[in-house]
């Protein structure tokens, strides 16, 4: 005799229920069956997000750590500099700046070194170069004030050492006329010095008078009333 398929049930099928509540967790719970290979590997995946997320942090702290060391020991090389470097020294430091900058571009410790990269090629007068890498600069610390100040500041050197006073004279204005700006007395004094040098004596002797009016205890404002009694 043979028997009857149409109405079997494989291991896993509930039976039939006239049960709403039955039949939809029955339904429930053979699709968990059928998706069960697919939920592992998904829950496999979130796991190695974890891990790798994991990985990424311990890797940035340690790049980090990195960046301060190789930050440290360049920094001490510059500061050991003396008068009259030679081409090997100021070389060995650039070099040291520039793998520093191109391996951790992205952390602290390399966003500092576009600035004191900055001040040595102006102190062996690359200009370019280093308004070059105070423009990074500024752009690189965009949530710390204190940082883009020195690179403004900076900016506006290297303009006023190739020459380019009114390009110069626009970013001291800049630090000068921002009453949050820490140096606003060395940017009033440096834009009495500009001005004098462009043959605008008026606009001169007015950045020299608010420097001493404003910071009379500033180290510029000696010098500055110098300026006004010469």
């Amino acid at each position: 005799m043979t028997e009857k398929t149409s109405g079997a049930r494989t291991p896993d099928q509930e039976p039939e229920t006239d049960d709403p509540l039955q039949r939809f967790l029955a339904r429930i719970k053979a699709f968990a069956i059928a998706r069960q290979k697919q939920l592992t590997v998904a829950a496999a995946i979130v796991c190695v997000a974890v891990i790798a997320g994991a990985g990424v942090f311990y890797f940035l702290e340690r790049a980090r750590e990195n960046a301060s060391e190789m930050l440290i020991q360049t920094t001490r090389q510059y500061q050991q500099l003396g008068e009259n470097p030679s081409e090997e020294e100021i070389e060995r430091i650039r070099q040291n700046f520039e793998k520093l900058i191109e391996e951790y571009g992205y952390t602290g410790p390399a966003k500092v070194a576009l600035l004191q990269y900055a001040g040595l090629c102006y102190r062996n007068g690359d200009y370019g170069r280093a308004l070059e890498l105070y423009e990074k600069a500024y752009e690189a610390f965009e949530d710390s004030f204190e940082f883009r100040s020195l690179a403004l500041n900076g900016m506006a050197h290297a303009h006023a050492a190739m020459g380019e006073y009114e390009k110069a004279l626009s970013f001291f204005e800049q630090v000068a006329g921002d009453q949050n700006q820490a140096l606003r007395d060395q940017a009033l004094f440096n834009l009495g010095l500009l001005y004098s040098r462009i043959g605008d004596s008026v606009k001169s002797r007015k950045a020299y008078e608010k420097l001493v009016n404003e910071f009379p205890g500033s180290i510029f404002a000696e010098p500055a009333r110098d300026m006004l009694s010469g």
